[in-house]
């Protein structure tokens, strides 16, 4: 399974009534309630792009030098995330409550093999030591930046990956 399919999914819920909810910011705020399933397939299609680009903003990051760019592509990217949101979603009833954490993680836990999960865990494990090397380096703050975020992902992709293992 490509990992932006694995994460796209996570953003969606079906009820036990089958209604289907549609979490673009996860757990931050209420999502929405999808009622025509060719909506959601429109809704999931742009999803996936959405990780797609954020795979490649992510890249663009890592190898562009320049801070201030660095800067610009981050702020464009949040800015087009937003709008795209906002206009996949226009005309969608808000759910009535926010999305459980575990819920969402072990949504995620159940979209790939354990082992994958783990391999994840080790790339961000061995990125998040890069990014110490780079606490010494003049690249301080995005070594600082990168170390938080992926030193928690590493955290948070052991434990989803645990997650398998444990009975609900």
């Amino acid at each position: 399974m490509w990992i932006p399919k694995g994460l796209s999914n996570s953003a969606f819920a079906t009820q036990p009534d089958g209604q289907v909810f549609f979490y673009p910011f996860g757990v931050i705020t209420k999502g929405f309630i999808i009622d025509d399933p060719q909506r959601r397939s429109k809704i999931e299609n742009h999803w996936k792009a959405i990780w797609a680009l954020t795979f490649a903003a992510v890249v663009a990051i890592i190898l562009i030098p320049d801070l201030l760019v660095k800067g610009l592509i981050l702020i464009t990217f949040i800015s087009i995330v937003v709008t795209w949101n906002l206009v996949l979603t226009r005309g969608l009833s808000r759910t009535p409550k926010r999305r459980k954490i575990d819920e969402m993680y072990r949504q995620v836990a159940e979209s790939y093999p354990q082992w994958v999960l783990y391999a994840m865990a080790m790339a961000c494990g061995l990125t998040t030591l890069g990014c110490g090397y780079l606490l010494t380096t003049d690249e301080y703050v995005i070594g600082a930046m990168g170390l938080t975020l992926f030193g928690v992902g590493t955290v948070l992709l052991i434990y989803i990956a645990r997650l398998k293992k444990r009975p609900e």
